[in-house]
């Protein structure tokens, strides 16, 4: 069976309706469940808020080859029982879960200063069809050979076998297979339909949302 990952997207704030640093995971297209280390009213839940105590005290590392996701994840949530069990009992009911800051705001801000300095590299992918009543406009990276050194560390991390049997762990479906990635920037005038991401064996989807000092009535 595969794991399918959309690896990092970095979007207009004006645009998308997730936040710096937030993780979306799914098996289905079904209503999601929020997981937030604030407040539980995201209107006043203050997004730009460093979610680790003393964080400014971790110097960020690349991940190595082998090293589980687990590493780089948010503590506050993360080795909250309550939160994994939370987690644990949407994703095996095939429900979507958010959860506003997941990473390590080192690792976020690594990774966002990394997207930024490759936009060059971000090609236009643009589709519509009516016969599947979808269609999409945005920018993506595809070809692993434009990734830079801090992405390709990231795809070995989320295609580690420690990562694969935590997502495993969570989700209660088998992630032994090949990690997919799909480098986004959703730009001005960028857009996706609702899907589900469903294709061939693909158990598992995610997305790493990377979007700063959004505000919830910005909509997206």
């Amino acid at each position: 069976m595969m794991i399918y990952n959309g690896l990092l997207s970095i979007a207009s704030a004006v645009l998308l309706a997730l936040i710096y640093g937030s993780l979306f995971a799914s098996a289905s297209n079904s209503s999601e469940t929020t997981i937030k280390s604030c407040v539980d009213n995201e209107d006043h839940c203050d997004n730009t808020a460093d979610p680790i105590s003393d964080s400014s005290s971790n110097a960020f590392t690349y991940p190595k080859v082998g090293d589980s996701i687990t590493s780089f994840l948010n503590p506050n949530l993360f080795q909250d029982p309550e939160t994994i069990h939370t987690i644990k009992q949407q994703l095996r009911a095939g429900k979507p879960v958010m959860i506003h800051n997941a990473f390590q705001p080192e690792y976020a801000e690594a990774m966002y200063q990394d997207l930024s300095s490759a936009e060059d590299a971000f090609e236009l992918h643009a589709y519509a069809h009516e016969q599947d009543d979808f269609s999409c406009y945005h920018y993506n990276i595809y070809d692993l050979q434009k990734y830079t050194p801090l992405m390709n560390a990231t795809l070995e991390l989320f295609n580690s076998t420690a990562t694969k049997e935590f997502a495993s762990e969570l989700s209660g479906r088998r992630c032994g297979g090949q990690t997919w990635p799909a480098a986004s920037w959703y730009k001005p005038g960028s857009h996706s339909l609702p899907h589900s991401d469903w294709a061939d064996q693909r158990t598992v989807a995610y997305v790493w949302h990377l979007t700063k000092d959004w505000k919830h009535v910005r909509s997206g």
